[in-house]
C-alpha cells in the first residue's frame, strides 16, 4: 500500500509539472504573437508616414481680403491673400471663382491696376504666404458680385484643392 501512495503522488507531481509547462508554451505563443502584430502595426504606421510625406497637404486660407475693384468695360480687382502651407513642398497656386463657378484671370505680376491686362491664365504660383493679387473680373461680373478663392497644392503628380473661401469686393469707382 506504500508503493501505491508513492506512485500517486509521483503522477500528480507529473501532471501538476505537465500544467506549468502547458501554461508556460500558451504564455509564450501569445507574447510572440502580439509581438509580430506591433511589428506589422509599426511597418504600416511608417508606410503611412512615408505616404503622407510623399502627397500634397491641403493649404489654408487665412483671409482673402479685397483691396481695390473697379467697375469699367474690362473690371478688374485688386487683393491680399494670406495662407498657411499645411504640408511641405509642391507648389501653391490661387484660383479665383465668379458667382456662377467660373475661372477668373488672375495675376500676381500685374499689380498697376491702373494698366492691367487680363493674362490668359485662370490661376497664379503663390509661394509667399502673404501675396497681392490682381484679377480680371471678366464680362458680366460686378465688383460688388461674390467671388471665391482657394489654393490648389500639387506635389508628385497629385493636387489637393483648400477650402473656397469667399471675398466680397467693394466697388472703388
Amino acid at each position: 500500500m506504500i508503493f501505491k501512495k508513492k506512485g500517486q503522488g509521483a503522477l500528480e507531481y507529473l501532471l501538476l509539472i505537465g500544467g506549468a509547462v502547458l501554461i508556460a508554451v500558451i504564455v509564450i505563443a501569445l507574447l510572440v504573437g502580439m509581438g509580430g502584430q506591433s511589428r506589422d502595426t509599426a511597418q504600416n504606421q511608417a508606410t503611412q508616414a512615408q505616404q503622407a510625406l510623399e502627397q500634397p497637404q491641403s493649404a489654408s486660407i487665412i483671409s482673402l481680403t479685397a483691396e481695390d475693384c473697379n467697375s469699367s468695360t474690362n473690371p478688374f480687382a485688386r487683393f491680399t491673400v494670406n495662407w498657411q502651407p499645411l504640408g511641405e513642398g509642391g507648389t501653391h497656386t490661387l484660383r479665383l471663382y465668379d458667382h456662377s463657378g467660373d475661372s477668373l484671370n488672375v495675376d500676381v505680376n500685374g499689380l498697376d491696376v491702373n494698366w492691367f491686362t487680363p493674362p490668359s491664365t485662370d490661376s497664379a504660383t503663390v509661394s509667399d504666404t502673404s501675396t497681392v493679387i490682381a484679377a480680371s473680373l471678366g464680362s458680366g461680373n460686378n465688383c460688388e458680385d461674390t467671388y471665391w478663392g482657394e489654393i490648389r497644392t500639387e506635389k508628385n503628380g497629385q493636387f489637393v484643392n483648400s477650402t473656397r473661401m469667399r471675398v466680397n469686393f467693394e466697388a472703388d469707382n
